[in-house]
């Protein structure tokens, strides 16, 4: 006999014992049977987990930066090119500007009695409010005072609402002659997170009262002139989510000072879906949603139909832009403008929605929830119906022999699903809730990124590693 024929039989290698052993060397088929068994709470508590802590911690800053870049896309693509036009023919802005100064040889600030001569012009024409977007507070000695005093005083024996903006950082917020007269003095605050007009507070400082709430201005005209509450939260920090009308408006078109300022043709949403993706300042237009009006044309000029066409009866805001002046705001429809046009965009904004224009909480029954509990809770009934998707997947890989990778075709329609139900609770909260399609679009990536993880069957495959290895 060879030594080959004496030699022992060769033995297999010991198993590993032991929890690690167990864990590193797995029997495969008996780490589906468990994970066939996977407990339902054990994945769907560590996806809503993973799920909570991306949305209130934003560890990446993922969420900000998904608000504010679905808010400008949205507003140029869908919103904007969709957004009514019943704000657009009653609201307008005369706007004093550089070219202003030139054109009337005055230099800034301007003698209170131009300011009074410009606002006499606006009366003129029949307006159905005026609010001046303008900061008075400055205590210079200036005679001609009293001619805005009494033009202020003309508007009330009009019944004409004349509103001024103050500051809740100084006292008195305006001068002190004109906190006295009849005008109404409301805290002119606007929202610019950075640098960008995509919000206007909801509520500001009383300038009359302490510690208390008010109106903003946009929302105290509204309650002025239509007689009907716009409902606030108590919160404090829900603010309007501004849609920015895309459509020039048509005396834009014919008010052009600068020839290489012109007005761009109207977009269809194809086109501008298309433009969105390639680059997306081929969008913005320097020709705002709302009638401008040059100053000058009211103090230089004769009667003009378009300029009575878009004063009267009408709200109009009353405003400046000039050069080193920082009170101008980044719009997502129009670059740069002068923040006076926010004022105005928030109103239309009201005026367009019926008094209920989309905001960043949704408040029931006298309870606010803002976005991120909001985006919790929908994410809760999405990841539900995920998971039990996942469980399913667990038990047929478990009953069919050699790993059972997910059919492209069934994953499609898992992902269908998905979509269908993230996008259904978005719109529905857009349309019933008037909550702002940027503050809910993070879950479509969120619950996308989350199923991706139930589909690769790591949870479950974990579980049952882990009960193999326990010996269970």
């Amino acid at each position: 006999m060879s030594d080959e024929e004496f030699a022992s039989p060769k033995s297999e290698p010991p198993k590993k014992s032991g929890f690690a052993g167990r864990f590193r060397n797995p029997d495969e088929t008996e780490v589906r049977r468990h994970a066939a068994k996977t407990p339902f709470l054990w994945v769907y508590l560590i996806v809503l987990g993973i799920a909570t802590f991306q949305i209130y911690a934003d560890p990446l800053g993922f969420d900000g930066l998904t608000e504010r870049y679905s808010q400008q896309l949205v507003n140029l693509t869908l919103t904007g090119p969709l957004y009514p036009s019943a704000g657009q023919n009653e609201v307008s802005v005369v706007l004093i500007e550089d070219a202003t100064l030139d054109y009337l040889d005055l230099i800034w600030p301007w003698p209170y009695g131009e300011h009074a001569r410009a606002l006499d012009a606006i009366l003129a024409y029949e307006p159905r409010a005026v609010a001046v977007d303008i900061l008075f507070a400055d205590a210079r000695d200036d005679p001609s005072l009293e001619q805005l005093l009494f033009v202020i005083e003309r508007y009330a024996r009009f019944g004409v609402p004349f509103y001024l903006v103050g500051s809740s950082r100084i006292s008195p917020p305006v001068r002190e002659e004109l906190l006295n007269s009849s005008a109404l003095v409301i805290d002119g605050q606007i929202n610019l997170p950075e640098g960008v007009a995509r919000q206007y507070p909801e509520s500001v400082s009383c300038l009359y009262s302490d510690g208390e709430n008010c109106p903003s201005l946009a929302l105290r005209i509204y309650e002025d002139l239509y007689e009907e509450d716009v409902p606030r939260s108590s919160d404090g920090e829900t603010a309007l989510e501004l849609v920015w009308g895309v459509d020039t408006h048509p005396i834009n078109r014919k008010i052009v000072r600068e020839e290489s300022v012109q007005c761009p043709a109207e977009a269809g949403i194809l086109t501008r879906v298309y433009r969105a993706l390639v680059d997306v300042d081929q969008l913005r237009s320097p020709c705002p949603h709302t009638a401008r009006i040059p100053a000058e044309a009211l103090l230089v000029g004769t009667p003009d139909d378009d300029i009575q066409m878009a004063i009267k009866d009408r709200v109009v805001f009353y405003g400046a832009r000039l050069e080193g002046s920082d009170d101008v705001a980044f719009t997502p429809a129009n670059g740069l403008l002068a923040a006076v046009f926010v004022h105005a965009m928030a109103l239309d904004n009201v005026i367009s929605f019926e008094g209920r224009p989309k905001r960043n909480t949704i408040t029931l029954s006298g309870v606010t929830l803002g976005n991120d509990t909001i985006k919790v809770i929908v994410a809760a009934f999405i990841l539900l119906v995920a998971t039990s998707l996942h469980m399913e997947h667990l038990r047929k890989d478990a009953a069919t022999p050699g790993d059972q990778d997910l059919s492209a075709r069934r994953r499609f329609t898992w992902y269908g699903i998905l979509l269908a139900m993230t996008l259904g609770a978005g719109l529905g909260l857009y349309f019933i809730f008037g909550l702002s399609i940027s503050n809910w679009i993070e879950l479509v990536f969120i619950t996308g990124l989350l199923f991706e993880l139930l589909i690769s069957s790591f949870l479950g495959r974990l579980w049952g590693r882990l009960r193999y290895a326990a010996g269970l």
